[in-house]
This record gives structure tokens, C-alpha cells and sequence, in this order.
């Protein structure tokens, strides 16, 4: 999945180990996983400890992607600092892996920590790999069980708060499961899923540049006034023209101020060209990319990676 960060200061580089030198706080499942097939994602939980210490998570995706986003939020991350910097990992002896302290809050959980997966170095609007490329991997994007296979908890560290480790159990049987809830939840967007397996390139954005500018621009007035940030995901279907035949937003926050105008300005605007199979036919399909508004000082934005 693509990403749109829309803000208005460039963040320092964070570092990729653990940042608190504090004992490690294990927590054991306090619940069965509750996998829910939703209208617009696939969304897994489960709680951890007890008391004080009852934590949950949260795995969740809104469109194929080789990752999987997460949320931790619970008493324990009570001190987390925003703008900090952080780390995860899976498993107790993998690579930390860096992200920011965003300041979020999860209802009625008090302070959230959340990952959106490994950053890509790929751009949407870049020139995509020929089309005989055998090394391009074909079809949609799906979670690889065999990435975590034997990797059975997850890791979080955050100055003030420690190293937290959540006992998931396996997350093997995790993904496969997250992997069935997206072929149904892409199937119920009206495409032709045997077609997607023969797809060698997705939709491309070739003005992306134009629509980031459209976008920061239009960063709703209300919203500026009451200093809201937002996390919008967007789907849009493109047909075997090129044509935008629609757009859905979702919004992952609770920002009220952020409707649909995004899609309202990637209908008029956006120029796609179409997915393609394996032998260079143009196909009908999707994009998806997230959109993140955020309040800093001087507009800076990026439009990084793609599934």
C-alpha cells in the first residue's frame, strides 16, 4: 500500500535500536484473538495482562499489502511522549525496527502506539519494471507466513515506557488468517479475483506530484482551525482505460473534519495508467494509498512506496 504523508517539518532520522535500557514487561494473552471481517478492513485483536497492565492489539490492513499495520495501547504506555522516537520487532531476537511517537490514543485504551509496517523505497510515479521482468512477483500482494514462521511475540520500546513484549503465540496462523479476510474483503469490491492473480503491474499514478500539491492545499479549514490530524486511506478503482471509476476513503481516526473531498479531487484530477497482466493487457483494478495529515511547521510531504 502506498502512503501520503501530508504535513505541514522534516523529522530526524530515529534510530534503529532500542532506546530504554528498562526491564522487559512480558505480557501473557488475557483473551482469545477476535478476527472481524468489516466493511472496509480486516482487523484482528486480542488483550494481554491484567490490572494496570491489560494492554490490547490490534493487526489491521484496508487493502493487500505485504505487512501488516498494528496498534498497542493500554496503561503501560500511560508516559509515552509524542515526537519521541521509538522500535518494534517480532520475536525477541530479531531487528529493531524504528518509527515516531505519533501521540495517539486508542478509545478507551488511553495512549496508542501504532506501526505502518516497513517503510518501501519504491515511488508509484517512477517508471515500473518491464512487463517480461520474471522476477516480478504477480497477482496482489499477501502476508508471507513464512516471514514470522516460529516468531510468537511482539516487541515495542519507547522511552519512558521500556521494552514491552506481547506473547502473541505464533503469528503464522495469524497472517493466514489475515490473508482470507483480504481475499474476501477484496472480492466484495467487485473484482474479478482470478483476473488479480494475473496481475504483473498495478495501476500508476503518473501525476502524483499534482494531486499531492491538490491534497496539501486543501487541508480542510475546520480542521486547521482546531489543530485535527487525520489518517484517511483511499481505494480507488481503475479501469482497463485508465479511468477512475470510483474512489472510497476510510478514515482511521476519529477526525471529524476530513469527508470525502480527497476523492472528490482525485476523480477530477488524477491520471492513471492501467494495471496489466503478464502478457501486457491492460486489466481492470485497484490502487490504494494513505493519506496523513499531520500539524507541524512548513509544508514538507512525501508519497512513498507501493504494494
Amino acid at each position: 500500500m502506498r502512503t501520503l504523508i501530508l504535513t505541514l517539518l522534516c523529522v530526524a532520522p530515529l534510530s534503529a535500536s532500542p532506546l530504554a535500557a528498562a526491564d522487559t514487561l512480558s505480557l501473557a494473552p488475557s483473551s482469545k484473538w477476535v478476527l472481524e471481517y468489516e466493511k472496509e478492513r480486516c482487523r484482528i485483536g486480542r488483550f494481554f495482562g491484567e490490572g494496570d497492565e491489560r494492554t490490547v492489539l490490534f493487526f489491521e490492513q484496508y487493502a493487500p499489502d505485504a505487512e501488516l499495520r498494528w496498534i498497542v495501547a493500554g496503561k503501560p504506555l500511560r508516559k509515552l511522549q509524542k515526537n519521541s522516537q521509538a522500535s518494534w520487532r517480532y520475536g525477541s531476537a530479531g531487528e529493531w525496527t524504528p518509527l515516531s511517537v505519533r501521540g495517539m490514543s486508542l478509545d478507551g485504551h488511553g495512549n496508542a502506539l501504532a506501526s505502518d509496517g516497513e517503510v518501501e523505497t519504491d515511488r508509484t510515479d517512477r517508471p515500473q519494471p518491464a512487463i517480461d521482468d520474471n522476477g516480478r512477483e504477480r497477482g496482489l500482494p499477501r502476508l508471507d507466513p513464512d516471514r514470522v514462521d516460529g516468531l510468537a511475540s511482539l516487541e515495542i520500546d519507547a522511552p519512558r515506557v521500556g521494552t514491552i513484549a506481547l506473547e502473541t503465540g505464533q503469528l503464522a496462523p495469524l497472517y493466514r488468517s489475515m490473508n482470507a479476510c483480504m481475499d474476501d474483503l477484496v472480492a466484495s469490491w467487485g473484482v474479478d479475483m482470478e483476473r488479480q492473480a494475473e496481475r504483473a503491474v498495478a495501476p500508476r499514478l503518473t501525476n502524483a506530484p499534482v494531486i499531492e500539491r491538490i491534497l496539501i492545499d486543501k487541508y480542510p479549514q475546520r480542521a486547521l482551525r482546531n489543530g485535527e490530524q487525520a489518517d484517511l486511506h483511499l481505494r480507488i478503482m481503475v479501469d482497463a482505460s485508465g479511468a477512475v471509476t470510483d474512489c472510497v476513503v476510510t478514515n482511521m481516526t476519529v477526525a471529524e473534519s476530513f469527508g470525502d473531498a480527497a476523492c472528490t479531487d482525485v476523480k477530477k484530477r488524477a491520471i492513471f495508467e492501467p494495471a496489466m497482466d503478464e502478457a501486457g493487457r491492460p486489466m481492470a483494478s485497484f490502487y490504494t494509498t494513505r493519506l496523513r495529515y499531520t500539524m507541524r511547521a512548513g509544508p514538507d510531504y512525501t508519497w512513498p512506496g507501493q504494494s
